[in-house]
């Protein structure tokens, strides 16, 4: 396995164990505790700093690391970097001030977490294997919705 190719494999699976934790927390933070605490226990660092890494998947596709298209990878993470950085951490009342908010706030979280998984996931078998299951790329393309 190439330099390359091992860095990105690690690259994928600390953003795919970040994203999963995330989704844990969220499960677990729900049942148990009052659902405004969710954007205290999640935003920061945890969101902020899982979402702000995919910023090097920028780089990746502008340095030719990967097949991605600069532009289009850059839109994709500038969305969701949008969302967390101009709406979810200025405006905390938006996300614990009304029961619409918090289950807007936790359904972002649950769907962006389910895609970001089955995408490093892909991603990591893409790179082991030099192809995926057929179940996990059909996965990975219905959930590439959730994505943005």
């Amino acid at each position: 396995m190439s330099i390359k190719n091992i860095y990105l494999l690690s690259y994928n699976f600390i953003s795919l164990l970040l994203w999963l934790i995330l989704m844990a927390r969220i499960l677990t933070t729900l049942p148990f505790e009052p659902f405004s605490s969710l954007y205290d226990k999640l935003l920061s660092p945890h969101l902020t700093s899982t979402q702000s890494l995919a910023l090097l998947e920028i780089i990746h596709a502008s340095l030719g690391i990967v097949r991605a298209s600069p532009l289009t990878t850059a839109i994709q993470v500038s969305g969701k970097n949008l969302v967390v950085w101009r709406v979810m951490v200025p405006f905390p009342e938006l996300m614990k001030g009304t029961d619409v908010g918090q289950w807007a706030f936790a359904g972002c979280l649950m769907a962006w977490s389910a895609s970001e998984v089955l995408r490093y996931g892909y991603f990591m078998i893409l790179l082991m294997r030099g192809d995926t299951w057929g179940w996990l790329k059909w996965l990975r393309y219905i959930f590439s919705f959730l994505h943005v």
